[in-house]
């Protein structure tokens, strides 16, 4: 009896010994699983982290393209607002063309050579209706001819169709292009002159060693 009893007891320890084994098993499983789980869990965050990445690089490689329309159509309207404005300077040149405008129309004549000479040594002194009455500097005599002017004629057409230009050899009555412009740059010289030596550095200079400002050396600043 006392053996059986040990037998039992015995057996009942080796059952006692597997079921305290169980929880042991299974919490070790649910621990693997629950390793498991997170590992995983910590796959799928990253996961959505790289997903978020892509998301922005998407968004970063298409926002370049918007300022890229935008500049093309920006352009396409400068374009037609460069058209529009030559149109309408050209509508609005046959009305402008005057004795005291002749100086900036002369530069836009399709002209060069002795006919561009011409052009620049002629004051407009007279506009009647499509005739346009010229005085021609006598220092381009040697140059003038009715076929200088006939090429005057032909520039300014293309601007005004229906111009009749009229050119005498004689002293303008009025200031030409050319005269113009030597009047401004003698007037741009002698301001330069003036502020020059007006200046107290040159004075101090010119007083110390005697000197003096060469003409010829005095360039405008334009």
């Amino acid at each position: 009896m006392v053996a059986e009893h040990g037998s039992s007891s015995s057996e009942a320890s080796a059952g006692s010994d597997s079921i305290d084994a169980l929880p042991d098993h299974s919490l070790s499983e649910d621990s693997a699983q629950g390793n498991s789980d997170v590992t995983d869990t910590g796959h799928a965050t990253f996961d959505a982290g790289a997903d978020a990445d892509a998301d922005a690089d998407a968004d970063a490689d298409v926002s370049p393209a918007v300022p890229n329309s935008i500049d093309s159509s920006a352009g396409s309207s400068v374009g037609r607002a460069s058209a529009h404005a030559a149109e309408s300077f050209v509508e609005q040149a046959a009305d402008t063309l005057t004795p005291s405008t002749w100086w900036q129309w002369v530069t836009r004549l399709k002209l060069a050579g002795l006919p561009m000479a011409i052009a620049r040594n002629s004051a407009l002194v007279q506009v009647d209706g499509e005739r346009y009455v010229f005085d021609v500097d006598p220092v381009q005599g040697a140059l003038f001819s009715d076929a200088q002017r006939l090429r005057v004629q032909e520039a300014m057409r293309e601007w005004l169709p229906q111009a009749l230009v009229e050119m005498t050899l004689q002293l303008p009555r009025g200031e030409t292009p050319e005269q113009r412009r030597q009047r401004q740059a003698a007037e741009a010289h002698y301001g330069a002159k003036q502020a020059i030596e007006a200046d107290p550095l040159v004075q101090r200079i010119l007083a110390e060693f005697g000197g003096f400002v060469v003409d010829d050396s005095i360039r405008p600043v334009s």
